[in-house]
């Protein structure tokens, strides 16, 4: 993450928010970006991570849980709030779905930068000037900022591509470091 953009609020779509929960890590990326925002209809997107791991039960569904983040302060969660936001919503959904739509909309009105990973919606926040965030720009700066040792980021990183079925693509400016720490031993 932009060492510029570290004050900006950071709203999360669906994907970002499976992502996190599945690196059992939310709290602590959220500490590390001084807390996150989701619009309300991401709350209602965001269902589930795999258990991950090797046993027989590994592609079994957990529940994601909110809760906990809301009730300390590390996730807010916000809803439009005028007409302008909603106007932006509906011209977004032609093109996404509602979770990115109405992050994107309100990340553009209210001056937000957005973490995803969604090609499409990066490609139209970018065309709309909205600053983009990626998941393993934040844990990056996680790992940096937190410092929790090789071991707990190449945990955290196996867990997101087990339960979250995460892999950067090959062109991700982040590749080598997602690289060089899931390959650790």
């Amino acid at each position: 993450m932009p060492e510029s953009d570290a004050l900006s609020p950071l709203l999360l779509d669906a994907c970002v928010v499976i992502n996190f929960a599945a690196s059992r890590r939310f709290e602590e990326l959220a500490a590390a970006c001084n807390g996150f925002s989701i619009v309300d209809v991401v709350v209602a997107e965001a269902h589930f991570v795999r258990k991950g791991g090797t046993a027989d039960d590994a592609n079994e569904r957990e529940a994601i849980v909110l809760d906990g983040l809301i009730d300390t302060g590390h996730l807010r969660v916000e809803d439009a709030a005028n007409d302008e936001e909603l106007d932006a919503f509906v011209r977004f959904a032609a093109d996404l779905g509602d979770g990115e739509s109405m992050t994107l909309a309100i990340a553009l009105h209210r001056g937000h930068n957005i973490v995803t990973d969604d090609r499409k919606a990066s490609r139209i926040a970018a065309a709309h000037g909205i600053k983009i965030t990626s998941t393993l720009e934040v844990l990056r700066t996680w790992a940096m900022t937190a410092d929790p040792g090789e071991s707990e980021i190449r945990r955290a990183l196996v867990d997101l591509r087990e339960r979250g079925r995460y892999v950067p693509p090959q062109n991700h400016p982040l590749r080598y470091w997602w690289d060089q720490h899931i390959n650790q031993r």
